[in-house]
């Protein structure tokens, strides 16, 4: 009985950290049109800007702060609040997309962002069910991200050539979130019970520094985020790197893009079905990071059209592992009470990377963005095996 119960709870857990990716995949590429088709040229770039860096902001904020949360108080309360907001903030954001409102439409996704922070709550549950190996089911992780950013852009594409206010992402998004709410009341269960459900905001500040402390001080953490920031660098340089070094035509970039969310989610799917059912996830790190590592050095240097297939599939492919192998080892670091916090933190962590890398867009050429990339992967090769050996 308790394995269909974290069965159902598993499903579930999936299905909604699928939304978030999906809805906001759908939402990028239908507010980029919306731009493209109704805001004035002069205001466009910045436009864009703004829709893209509001919601990671949001996330850096909602990520640690509902994850502790759900450390204190449980896991199910604050998953059932969250989704409740991001229902009521999406469908803010349907209305001011419909009504033509863009600066309202711009601030909605900033508290979008803040509710997706619910994905750190997400994986701390993951971790906790007993059902399968953390490195499994993290790497399925990997495929709820990678699919979205393969139909995300079709759908959305789709949906804004479409008349009427009910074509619309993130009309579609409350929907989604509406029947995970009634889902979750039926089949969640909580995976964590706290033991003192008194909070205080002394307490918050406390814990969260311990373990950042604790994360620093046991050297994974630095290294997650060094290869993070390299990837982000990657997928948001890639098509500026691609108009300027090998002058592609968008149409094409968008087919590489594309292929690059295949090889991702494909990656996905091999570590969850076979890698870490019999490798360790330091044993996939060493091996992963040098393969990630030297394809980026190799794109950057002998790009042409008919080498990025390949190479696009072993950065896809690697970085698809990389990402569960170094939160198994997060996850294994710390305690039952701070796995929402840990998470929190992961979540964090992406959206500074995601934010920083939207930020140098606006100044640094896409090779050399490449290369730093390439740069940041490389170091984290070399002081994880470092680390390995002392």
């Amino acid at each position: 009985m308790i394995f269909k119960y974290e069965k159902h709870s598993l499903a579930l857990l999936y299905f909604i950290y699928f939304c978030e990716y999906f809805v906001w995949g759908c939402t990028v590429t239908f507010a980029s049109l919306f731009i493209l088709g109704k805001i004035p040229l002069e205001l466009r770039t910045s436009s864009l800007i703004w829709t893209l860096a509001l919601f990671p902001v949001g996330g850096m904020i909602g990520a640690p702060l509902l994850g502790d949360l759900s450390d204190w108080i449980g896991r199910r309360k604050i998953l059932l609040l969250s989704i409740v907001g991001s229902i009521l903030c999406l469908i803010w954001a349907g209305i001011s997309l419909y009504q033509g409102n863009y600066n309202s439409f711009i601030l909605s996704e900033f508290f979008v962002g803040f509710f997706a922070g619910k994905l750190a709550l997400i994986q701390a549950s993951v971790a906790e069910l007993q059902i399968g190996s953390k490195g499994r089911k993290f790497a399925f992780f990997s495929v709820l991200e990678g699919l979205p950013c393969v139909l995300g852009p079709f759908v959305g594409f789709y949906l804004y050539n479409r008349e009427g206010i009910y074509f619309n992402p993130s009309f579609f998004g409350a929907l989604f979130f509406t029947l995970a709410f009634f889902a979750a009341l039926i089949y969640f269960h909580e995976t964590y019970l706290p033991q003192d459900g008194s909070f205080s905001f002394k307490k918050y500040v406390s814990s969260f520094g311990h373990l950042f402390k604790l994360s620093w001080k046991e050297k994974v953490f630095p290294f997650f985020f060094m290869n993070l920031m390299g990837w982000y660098l990657v997928i948001t340089f890639l098509s500026p790197f691609l108009l300027s070094h090998l002058q592609l035509q968008e149409g094409n970039i968008g087919i590489y893009n594309f292929y690059l969310g295949l090889a991702f989610t494909i990656g996905g799917v091999l570590g969850a079905k076979w890698i870490f059912s019999f490798w360790q996830p330091a044993n996939v790190l060493r091996i992963t990071l040098k393969i990630l590592a030297i394809a980026l050095f190799v794109l950057f240097a002998t790009a042409t059209p008919l080498t990025l297939w390949p190479l696009l599939s072993a950065t896809g492919i690697a970085q698809a592992l990389i990402y569960p192998a170094f939160m198994t080892l997060l996850s294994n670091q710390a305690s039952p009470g701070n796995q929402g916090k840990l998470f929190g933190l992961v979540e964090m962590s992406n959206g500074i990377c995601r934010f920083v890398s939207l930020g140098l867009i606006l100044i640094l050429p896409g090779s050399l963005a490449l290369l730093f990339g390439a740069i940041l992967v490389a170091l984290c090769l070399f002081l994880f095996k470092k680390r390995l050996h002392t």
